[in-house]
């Protein structure tokens, strides 16, 4: 860790102390043992609001999962099934308006299966892999593709635009992607806790 970033972080760590509960709330979940439900999170979560269990972002996950009724843990499986759309239900698009996130999610699917990635924990396993196919899908990135990973199982940060400006905030000064994930990390780690644990509490401490 070079000074700067070292500095950086212990300013990021102080605005965190400052806002953390005594106790903070652990990781929310995610699905290390249905990576369809990983994928469907991360992709329509883009943009919108989760919702309550019965509809928004929350609403679609479940409906899939009782699609589905069992596992979903088979990206080649949600890449072929003809009722996507049918049961996500949703019109909203990525890209500018260009792209339908049910074919986003599709594409990805298909994807990320033709390279030998179908399940949470071959996802996990070949990041590097999972990212160059997920990213070479229209509307879908470096962000959400962080987000994807966590809820699959992976330890992270999604520098999103919640992250971004609370660390913004804390240093008076522009933060990107990747230095918000590092500084993001680095923080975590002098807290002693995990990364995808700052990132949820800051995600919800700036959302209000």
């Amino acid at each position: 860790m070079t000074d700067v970033l070292s500095h950086d972080a212990a300013t990021v760590r102080s605005a965190l102390e400052a806002v953390l509960p005594p106790e903070p709330e652990a990781w929310p979940g995610g699905y290390p043992d249905d990576v369809e439900l990983a994928l469907i999170d991360a992709v329509l979560s883009v943009r919108t609001h989760y919702g309550q269990p019965h509809n928004g972002v929350r609403g679609r996950t479940a409906k899939w999962r009782d699609h589905r009724a069992g596992s979903a843990n088979d990206l080649a499986a949600l890449a072929g099934d003809p009722d996507l759309a049918a049961v996500l239900d949703t019109t909203q698009k990525l890209g500018g308006g260009k792209v339908l996130k049910t074919d986003a999610i599709r594409e990805a699917a298909r994807r990320l299966s033709e390279a030998g990635l179908r399940t949470a924990a071959d996802v996990v396993g070949q990041p590097a892999m999972a990212r160059s196919a997920y990213t070479s899908v229209r509307g879908l990135g470096g962000v959400t593709f962080a987000y994807f990973m966590m809820l699959a199982g992976a330890e992270g940060v999604k520098a999103d635009t919640w992250v971004l400006r609370f660390l913004e905030q804390a240093l008076e000064r522009p933060v990107g992607p990747t230095e918000g994930e590092e500084l993001l990390r680095a923080a975590a780690e002098q807290l002693g806790h995990s990364p995808k644990q700052i990132d949820h509490l800051v995600w919800k401490y700036m959302r209000g």
